[in-house]
């Protein structure tokens, strides 16, 4: 069937209408942070068939400091080095907390545990199952933390990839994640009042200011 020459300048002109709208539609703007305050950021990539706790691939620790720069905080990221033997002994999500929260000098801690799993291949692609949790509290008030996991799905291309490139490739996901964490953290104390970080200072020190930046 053949379309009126009408139809199809109508039909043209919805396209480059639905084009423009697309291409005006902007992203969602980053708090922007105090830039006193600072976020001690540690990682642990968890193997479960040698039941030991490895460095996490550096290219996720890369997109989630950006993540969190982009807000204007100041991250200081934990050598893996220093909490290697704890990590090692400890799973406990809390427990690991504390143990980040007694090297850091820092307002806010952020741990970023890291699991992958493999799953399946199928038409010479390699599917890894990772789980990644997620926990930020304030350093005075561990306590109070908040926490999120997530289980996304890695598809790799080689045989010879391992439990870290599944993880890395995921690095943008689960960077986004952190940073949203970050804010709903912030956003769950702001309304609590002056003692909700358990430290004045802290506090104030976390007030977004009034400028916002995108992604």
């Amino acid at each position: 069937m053949r379309l009126p020459n009408s139809s199809k300048t109508a039909l043209l002109l919805l396209a480059v209408a639905v084009a423009t709208l697309t291409a005006c539609v902007k992203p969602a703007p980053v708090t922007q942070y105090a830039p006193s305050t600072t976020v001690a950021l540690a990682f642990a990539l968890d193997d479960t068939q040698e039941r030991k706790t490895l460095e996490a691939p550096a290219a996720l620790v890369e997109a989630v400091t950006v993540a969190l720069t982009e807000r204007n905080l100041e991250v200081r990221v934990v050598p893996f080095d220093t909490l290697a033997e704890g990590f090692g002994a400890v799973r406990d999500s809390d427990r690991r907390l504390e143990q980040v929260a007694a090297v850091a000098d820092s307002d806010v801690v952020m741990l970023i545990e890291t699991r992958a799993d493999f799953y399946s291949q199928l038409s010479g692609r390699y599917r890894w199952n990772v789980t990644t949790k997620l926990t930020v509290a304030a350093r005075s008030d561990l306590a109070a933390a908040e926490a999120e996991t997530l289980d996304l799905a890695a598809v790799l291309s080689y045989a010879h990839e391992v439990e870290s490139d599944a993880v890395a490739s995921l690095k943008n996901d689960i960077a986004k994640r952190a940073g949203r964490l970050f804010d709903r953290f912030f956003e769950g104390r702001a309304t609590q009042g002056p003692q909700a970080l358990n430290d004045g200072t802290a506090k104030k020190k976390l007030m977004p200011t009034a400028s916002t930046s995108s992604l």
